[in-house]
């Protein structure tokens, strides 16, 4: 028999199918909707009867002798053949000892094996003979076949024929019926109405709620691991209960649950997930029986935390009734309705609702016993890295199936304890509001509090000079500290600087006072800081390579009573707040003073100094921290962890940092000796290098963006006398040199967090001999401080979960000087105890399960990128994973006036293949996470504090050419560029588009063009030759102006021709198109001829000779759209659709008389030339074109009647602006359909409105009725 003749029928798939295919093609893993189920049966079997039983079943339903066929072909397709045997494997245990064993390695290899789709039998059996009376059953198939639902439906069918067979007695079964009749059904449905249903219900969902992945993810394959645990039989009786009091399902109320702690997992209101549909509508007449893959997964979205659990349940159910009947809408085509395409569902819920039936349970049960069934397993693997699977039973069954690479084990186990807290306070008062309820599990709080308990005794009341002055008791003769060749020991140090403090308490200063301190990087320095401090006042450092203008300001903010200095900086800054008194440090009088300490005359809850970081208004703010603070910090520090600062220590931060004061006196109260590193040797990493192998340290404190590089130098210069490298100010990556050097050198790395309102409030130290991990956390609370992790009201966030970090305890400054509004913004009254400060540091973070703290970058670092919320730190973490990359730094760049795109900086030693890069990323991160542009840099630049200096980043080069401009015509062009994109080094062959131009930048671009040349060019000319060169030789050879269109997006198989509005120009629909993508756009120009209808239906039959055809027209193109429409009806050609976007059909006049038209035309011209997005871009000789273009159009549009019908659907997009007795377009056509678009009437293509506008069209044309004929351009 050949295989035509074999072949029953064939078909198309259903959209789930397709998914499945897609995914089972594209991923490696073979597991991928593999369906493994295993069960026991014991009593009177048979295996040749039971192998009869299911060939009969194979006969019945054609599913189950099904193959799918996708290449060479336009369209998979399942193929259904007339008659299959399925293989079944036997073998006989009952003699074997480890017959358990040998089950799971054929279950293991079974699944290894998988399915090939064409070629392969899509179900297998395995019978393993346990005694006499007993098999264990191995029944395997691709999900692509069968659902849970069908698996019961052949399971029941199943044991009839067995249990018939066995008893001699014939069977009678109803006639299956075929899976193509659901095939058939649904291409009846109106997908255009359930697309219409979904983008309204997906409207504004901007930013993606996910599920929080590990920190690093791994780059191995996917390791799916699962778990599974009950909710117990009275919280389950609960839940039934509940369901049944409110008229709800017990899946409605589980997906609220769910949903509520997705909301608490991700910290955002507004979340989704995937749900699983059974997909059989009763309309299907006997789909109940049928067998086949029926099932959809669908979004379910849950917007805000104010309403009651009771609320919630009601609204899902009233939403779930709603969805129902469009529930056959394919994923896929959902998801193409938002901007986050396949990546809109990380997560999805399955509830199952299948399980075997009575009649089953009868056969297996029932009074003969005819079997018994036990021991049932199930394997399956999706697609989703998380997959959630809910059995109702007498306990309800939670199953839980992860990828590991991506998330921890120890999190998914957290979230059986959760769930079922929530599940307890939604029904202990589901009247509640959900926002108002602690949510957080009783073993998480205690466990919380547990790693916030950190009091040790500490002697806050003690001043930290006074401390230093105990030490100098202790080592008098000790060398102190050392630059270059000066040096002091103990006694001369605090002597010099008893003497200055005599000096500033002859000048007035006292508790609180701030004295400026702007000294060179020497002995002195120190000296000052300590002088300062003994005269009772405190510090304001200074660096002297700040800019004047900051210096001056920090000096007026500060409100300094005087400057300490030396003569050779006073002579520098001559002129900067000279009505202050500035003291020279070096002053020779100043030598008789005492030398003797002073007796204090503050205390410990008074200042020790102000430091200024950035602002985030630019303004930098002068934080205040008191003795009682940093003396906290030092004891802990000295006495509570196992770094020695008795030894040679180096000061290398800025003395505007506030690590600095770390280095200065960890060292100085221990005993420790201070080498202060001098300026030109801050920048040159070798030779930091070989300062700390001169001079033996063994304690050093570098910035991050040090670290990542400083180890890159030659290994035989490596110091071997570092013990511990400390580092803060910026999240830590551990670069593969600086990994090799800690192991190699036996050096401990111990990482600080602590913003500078509070200084350090935790560590964490990397062992040498321990696991390195890329990102290191930042660490525990240190003694006397806490650290919150909350959500966005307020409430402790679960372990594992993101959230916004607070920081309360001895640390906590007293705020900011001289700004008691931010003050009070940013210092809050701890709510955790009412009687103490917490700071909200702006911090993203979580904690980990051994109590550890993950930082994830800032509040004000994520970024908007096309709509979605960006954190450039999981970018940079991602990018450091890419081989030889040592270094980055991900920003968001403005690359025109109105958006911005990602740049990545990267080092590495070896050339950086930038697309290569891309596509990896790609595989780990969204596409809108994808940088724009990469640019390889020697290393990424610093600022004095050692933190990362954005501002001194290169621009990246946006150019795509090298190629010069080759005569006087492209240089004249490339100045013209360059002027108006902003950018610089264009090449001759450079997309206008793709180097950030607009169509506004064509506009401006023109203008300047007639000016430059003296002849007539139109935007559109830009869209069809929009390369320098390519304009160049057309501006040369004189070429006439094409036809009055522009191909704005050129790219597939629909073709949808675009009118303007009355501006008159086709091109306003360029970032449109791009954003809807998939389509070929046309913008037209208005003409302005009498026959301007006839010469648009001309241009469009010689783009697209045969229909349908799409018209979309906006406000003034509306009625013109129309009547081209009903022109090429009348010719013969079919319409599908007229979008027409916020505009009235056209009854009457409007302008009356030529001067009143005139009028009206200047102030449209007026108008938008002077609104504030675009008059830059207009000059005199564009705003003449331009109200040229409008009263043409304008004319014509005062003299239009709309009449007649059309036989294609309107689809009529409305303003927000729009008038209550607004006429619509519902009597010119048979059909027609309403949107409510966003923004007023001519803002509906502005940035800020497009995304809204771009899922309505793209609704709209992903469900026309018919695809466009081939078109030519």
């Amino acid at each position: 028999m050949n295989l035509q003749n074999r072949i029953e029928r064939i078909y198309d798939l259903s959209p789930m199918q397709e998914g499945m295919l897609y995914h089972s093609l594209s991923l490696s893993n073979k597991e991928t909707y593999f369906e493994q189920i295993g069960f026991t049966l014991k009593g009177n079997v048979d295996v040749t009867i039971f192998e009869q039983s299911l060939q009969i079943l194979v006969n019945r339903h054609d599913i189950l002798r099904t193959n799918f066929v996708y290449q060479n072909i336009e369209k998979p397709q399942q193929v259904v053949f007339q008659q299959k045997t399925i293989p079944v494997f036997y073998r006989d245990l009952s003699t074997e000892s480890d017959r358990h064993e040998i089950i799971k390695d054929y279950e293991t290899l079974d699944r290894q094996k998988g399915f090939h789709l064409t070629k392969d039998d899509l179900m297998r059996f395995a019978i393993f003979q346990l005694d006499k009376n007993t098999i264990h059953i191995i029944w395997s198939f691709h999900h692509i076949l069968l659902d849970g639902w069908s698996w019961g439906v052949v399971m029941k069918e199943l044991l009839f024929i067995y249990h018939a067979k066995m008893s001699g007695q014939a069977f009678h079964l109803p006639e299956p019926k075929a899976y193509i009749r659901f095939i058939d059904w649904l291409k009846e449905q109106d997908q255009h109405e359930a697309l219409n249903y979904w983008n309204q219900y997906l409207m504004d969902y901007t930013e993606r709620a996910m599920l929080p992945i590990k920190s690093a993810p791994s780059l191995q394959e996917t390791d799916f691991q699962q778990i599974q645990f009950h909710l117990g039989e009275e919280l389950s009786d609960r839940l039934n209960e509940y369901a049944k009091k409110n008229h709800l399902t017990l899946n409605t109320v589980f997906r609220a649950i769910w949903g509520i702690l997705v909301q608490q997992y991700t910290n955002q209101q507004d979340i989704l997930f995937g749900t699983v549909v059974s997909g059989r509508s009763a309309l299907l007449e006997g789909i109940e029986s049928m067998v086949g893959l029926f099932i959809n997964t669908i979004p379910v979205r849950i917007t805000s935390a104010d309403h009651s659990f009771l609320e919630l349940t009601n609204q899902l159910h009233e939403e779930y009734s709603a969805a129902e009947k469009y529930s056959y809408c394919p994923l896929y085509e959902i998801q193409n309705q938002t901007s986050h395409k396949q990546d809109l569902l990380d997560h999805i819920v399955v509830f199952e609702n299948y399980p075997l039936d009575q009649e089953v349970q009868n056969i297996l049960h029932g009074e003969d016993r005819f079997l018994q069934m036990s021991k049932m397993t199930a394997f399956e693997r999706t697609n989703y890295p998380i997959t959630v699977i809910v059995i109702p039973d007498r306990s309800i069954a939670v199953k839980m199936m992860y990828d590991r690479s991506k998330y921890d084990t120890e999190f998914i186990c957290q979230i059986e304890s959760h769930l079922k807290v929530i599940a307890q306070k939604v029904l202990a008062n589901p009247f509640l509001s959900i926002k108002e309820m602690d949510l957080l599990p009783e073993n998480q709080k205690e466990m919380l509090q547990l790693w916030n308990t950190t009091n040790e005794e500490c002697p806050t009341n003690k001043l930290i000079h006074q401390w230093f002055e105990e030490q100098v008791e202790k080592t008098p003769d000790k060398v102190a500290v050392v630059c270059q060749k000066d040096q002091l020991t103990y006694r001369q140090l605090n002597k010099r600087a008893n003497q200055i403090a005599q000096v500033l308490r002859v000048e007035g200063i006292g508790p609180d006072d701030r004295v400026g301190l702007m000294l060179e990087r020497s002995v002195d320095m120190i000296v000052g800081i300590l002088a300062i401090l003994k005269s009772g006042g405190a510090y304001v450092p200074i660096d002297l390579a700040y800019p004047k203008d900051r210096i001056n300001n920090m000096l007026i903010n500060s409100k300094a009573k005087c400057v300490l200095s030396q003569f050779a900086v006073i002579e520098k800054f001559h002129g900067l707040q000279m009505d202050l008194p500035w003291i020279d440090i070096k002053e020779k009088k100043y030598k008789e003073y005492t030398t003797r300490n002073l007796l204090p005359i503050q205390k410990s809850n008074h200042l020790a100094y102000v430091i200024y970081t950035s602002g985030t208004t630019g303004t930098p703010k002068g934080v205040m921290l008191e003795h009682r603070n940093l003396v906290n910090l030092l004891h802990y520090q000295l006495h509570k962890t196992d770094v020695c600062f008795a030894q040679n220590v180096m000061q290398y931060q800025s003395i505007g940092f506030d690590v600095s004061f770390q280095e200065i006196f960890t060292t100085l109260l221990s005993g420790g000796q201070l080498h202060i590193v001098p300026e030109e040797i801050r920048r040159d990493g070798s030779a930091l290098l070989q300062m700390i192998s001169r001079h033996h340290i063994s304690v050093a404190y570098f910035p991050v963006a040090l670290l990542k590089h400083i180890f890159e130098y030659q290994e035989n210069i490596w110091p071997d006398c570092l013990q511990h490298l400390i580092t803060a100010g910026e999240q830590l990556m551990v670069t593969p040199s600086l990994k090799k050097f800690l192991q190699t050198k036996k050096v401990s790395l111990h990482n600080h967090y602590g913003p500078s309102e509070t200084h350090v409030v935790s560590t964490y130290t990397v062992l040498p001999e321990s696991e390195f991990l890329e990102i290191p956390p930042i660490g525990k609370p240190i003694a006397n401080n806490q650290m919150y992790i909350l959500d966005q009201n307020g409430k402790q966030q679960p372990i594992g979960t993101l959230g916004e970090l607070y920081l309360a305890g001895a640390n906590v400054g007293r705020g900011y000087l001289g700004n008691e509004a931010l003050t009070a913004d940013k210092f809050l009254v701890n709510p955790f105890d009412r009687n103490t400060k917490m700071y909200r540091t702006g911090d993203i973070a979580r904690w980990m399960s051994d109590g550890n703290i993950e930082y994830h970058g800032r509040v004000d670092q994520q970024v908007k990128i096309r709509g979605h919320r960006v954190e450039l730190g999981e970018i940079e973490g991602t990018i450091l994973l890419y081989p030889n990359i040592t270094d980055v730094t991900v920003l968001a760049i403005s690359t025109s006036k109105q958006s911005s795109s990602l740049c990545a900086y990267v080092v590495s030693k070896q050339p950086v293949e930038k697309n290569k890069l891309k596509a990896f990323i790609q595989q780990m991160l969204p596409s809108y996470m994808v940088p724009t542009y990469v640019a390889q840099v020697e290393q990424i630049p610093t600022n004095q504090n050692g933190k990362v200096d954005r501002m001194a980043l290169p621009k990246p080069i946006i150019s795509q050419s090298k190629e010069k401009p080759q005569s006087e015509l492209e240089c004249q062009l490339v100045e013209l560029w360059e002027d108006v994109l902003g950018i610089e080094n264009i090449g001759v062959t450079d997309d206008f588009f793709a180097i950030g131009g607009h169509s506004l930048h064509a506009i401006s671009l023109m203008s300047k063009m007639q000016k430059t040349f003296q002849a007539a060019f139109t935007p559109r000319l830009l869209f069809q030759k929009p390369t320098i060169r390519q304009l160049a030789t057309h501006i040369f050879s004189k070429e006439q102006d094409e036809m009055p269109m522009t191909i704005l997006h050129n790219s597939g198989e629909k073709c949808i021709f675009c009118f303007p509005p009355i501006t008159g120009y086709g091109m306003v629909f360029a970032e449109l198109a791009r954003l809807v993508g998939m389509y070929t756009f046309v913008g037209f120009d208005f003409i302005d001829e009498k026959n301007q209808v006839d010469l648009y239906c001309d241009m469009i039959l010689k783009l697209q000779k045969e229909g349908p055809h799409i018209l979309l027209g906006y406000s003034a193109g509306g009625p013109l759209a129309f009547e081209v429409a009903k022109m090429l009806e009348q010719r013969g050609f079919e319409v599908s659709d007229v979008i027409i976007m916020d505009a009235e059909p056209r009854k009457k006049e409007f302008i009356h008389g030529e001067i009143e038209l005139q009028e009206t035309a200047q102030q449209a011209t007026d108008y938008f030339t002077s609104h504030a997005r675009f008059h830059h871009y207009f000059d005199e000789v564009a705003k003449k074109d331009l109200a040229q273009m409008i009263t043409k159009y304008l004319r014509y549009w005062n003299n239009l009647r709309t009449t007649g019908t059309i036989e294609a659907t309107i689809h009529q997009i409305i303003a927000e602006d729009v008038a209550k007795d607004r006429v619509h377009w519902t009597r010119f056509s048979p059909y027609s359909h309403f949107y409510h678009g966003k923004g007023k009437h001519d803002e509906m293509l502005l940035e800020e409105n497009l995304a809204h506008l771009v899922q309505i069209v793209k609704g709209i044309l992903s469900s026309t009725s018919a695809k466009t004929a081939q078109y030519s351009i």
